[in-house]
């Protein structure tokens, strides 16, 4: 994707700088110029757009937020009751999980920091976001043996986002996601 753009917005496929961001800095990326186009790990949402915080370009694909546990440990939330839970505070994760353990009575609390680097550290049983991100957490700790439940908390977009007063490069990337998905097709 990155070719790909660079190439039509630069005439050169080559003329591009990949920038690590974590999903829960992925407005503030865009909104500070450390980068132009967020590609993944973060969902987007009609908040984010009707809060003028940032834009979709286009979907890039469907991720289901999911829960991820430490190998051994029980499969059922219900074991969880009173347990912590890593979250990104203020996210779509954290509203969704909320949702979901209310509907089931789970009683689980959370821990709304970092919420990878509390999962590493033990600070709570259980960490929950998109499935994409989770497996990469999972791969990133060989070491440590997790298990990634099956239940889906939510089903979300995940899109390819500018910032909000980048008009001009989300109507062309926009133009560029609708070619490809055209080719695609063709």
């Amino acid at each position: 994707l990155c070719r790909i753009m660079a190439q039509a917005i630069n005439g050169d496929r080559n003329k591009f700088e990949m920038v690590h961001v974590g999903s829960d800095n992925a407005v503030d990326a865009l909104n500070s110029g450390k980068i132009d186009v967020m590609l993944s790990g973060a969902t987007y949402s009609a908040q984010m757009e009707t809060s003028r915080q940032v834009l979709g370009v286009g979907p890039l694909y469907f991720d289901s937020q999911q829960i991820m546990t430490r190998g051994g440990e029980p499969e059922d939330l219900t074991n969880y009751k009173d347990k912590k839970i890593c979250i990104p505070a203020d996210s779509g994760s954290q509203r969704n999980f909320e949702e979901y353990n209310a509907k089931h009575n789970f009683g689980i609390t959370y821990l709304t920091f970092k919420a990878s680097e509390a999962f590493m550290l033990k600070r709570c049983s259980l960490i929950t976001a998109n499935g994409l991100v989770l497996q990469g957490l999972k791969k990133s700790m060989p070491k440590l043996e997790v298990n990634l439940l099956p239940m889906k908390i939510a089903s979300q977009p995940m899109y390819a986002m500018v910032r909000y007063d980048n008009l001009d490069l989300q109507l062309a990337l926009k133009w560029v996601f609708n070619a490809m998905f055209l080719a695609e097709q063709y």
